[in-house]
């Protein structure tokens, strides 16, 4: 096994002989001097683990042990021995830097958010002692990425769960070993505003504003989210709306607005069309709502004596 120390037990034809020890790794040419002129009959040894670049394809490499015999300063003569060495389990391929963002550039400010963020995944991996990258699978949010190219980034679909995600990424060199890395993300839950109890009355006592009143919701995504109120009112016989905006009050909640009413003045004779719209940070959501006039309708009693309101 490279990288692993190994005893070689060398035989002697005469006590007075000497040894010259040599390891070679056949792949690619490289030697190394185990020991000089050695009387010794026992040698440690530790193949080079790099001399597993020898082999980018398989698990083997093969080792020549070549032993010089001297007498005194007279060359005997050599033998070469062949040996298998093995590539240890150790040696496999290796994930680096793994980022991870929000293609849709939420993540930095709001976090991840549900049905709004949308995961990239960029990793680099490298092989091990001359091996290559041969494949990938990259794994998030139900889908399956595959190839032999690790690209520069993988764009994941939109989230649609809130929670941890887990995404997981596995790399096979061309030894067919293998890594693997599991991150994970955060994404928070995420619902679009809601306008709710929406509701208009005429006010004043002559009746000359129009009052509405709403209720409504804003995610606050760790009160990052932005919450702003606008109204738009015109007559129903003019072509332009009016727009203004509802203030929020020191002691009110912007994200979760009860009763909030907002008044302006309106001609007794005319019905107004209403819209009243919530922003936060991802869209506008609008409900519309009709005021009324103050005329009364009223008849003529039968014969004339008397009215009916």
């Amino acid at each position: 096994v490279l990288g692993v120390q190994h005893k070689l037990a060398v035989r002697k034809a005469a006590p007075s002989f000497t040894h010259t020890v040599s390891a070679i790794c056949a792949e690619l040419r490289k030697s190394k001097t185990i020991a000089t002129k050695s009387s010794s009959l026992l040698l440690n040894f530790t193949p080079p683990l790099d001399w597993a670049a020898g082999n980018t394809t398989g698990s083997t490499v093969t080792i020549y042990y070549r032993i010089d015999t001297y007498s005194g300063d007279t060359f005997i003569g050599s033998e070469v021995y062949t040996r298998t060495a093995t590539i240890p389990d150790t040696v496999t391929p290796t994930i680096g830097t793994v980022n991870i963002s929000d293609s849709k550039g939420y993540a930095a400010t709001y976090g991840y958010v549900k049905s709004k963020s949308a995961p990239r995944i960029a990793f680099v991996a490298s092989g091990a002692y001359g091996s290559t990258i041969s494949s990938y699978t990259v794994k998030v949010s139900g889908k399956t990425y595959k190839g032999t190219t690790i690209p520069s980034y993988i764009d994941a679909p939109i989230v649609t769960e809130a929670g941890s995600i887990s995404i997981s990424i596995e790399v096979t060199d061309t030894r067919n070993r293998t890594a693997k890395s599991t991150k994970s993300i955060t994404v928070v839950d995420y619902k679009q505003p809601a306008i709710t109890d929406l509701n208009i009355k005429r006010s004043s006592s002559n009746g000359s504003s129009l009052q509405i009143t709403f209720s409504s919701s804003i995610q606050p995504l760790g009160n990052k989210n932005k919450a702003k109120y606008t109204i738009k009112y015109k007559k129903k016989s003019a072509t332009s709306y009016t727009s203004a905006a509802i203030s929020i009050g020191s002691g009110e909640n912007k994200y979760a607005l009860s009763g909030k009413t907002y008044t302006f003045a309106a001609d007794t004779g005319a019905s107004y069309d209403v819209m009243v719209s919530a922003k936060d940070a991802f869209g506008t959501v609008s409900k519309s709502i009709v005021g009324g006039t103050t005329s009364k309708v009223f008849s003529i009693l039968n014969g004339g004596l008397g009215w009916a309101f």
